[in-house]
């Protein structure tokens, strides 16, 4: 989870608002 999360955080960095939610999903689903 939190490895997800970083590498989500990391991925979607340039986008704030997408990232956010895309991070939420991506941590719900790992």
């Amino acid at each position: 989870m939190a490895l997800g999360d970083l590498a989500a955080t990391d991925t979607w960095r340039p986008v704030a608002g997408q990232g956010r939610s895309v991070n939420l999903s991506i941590s719900t689903a790992f």
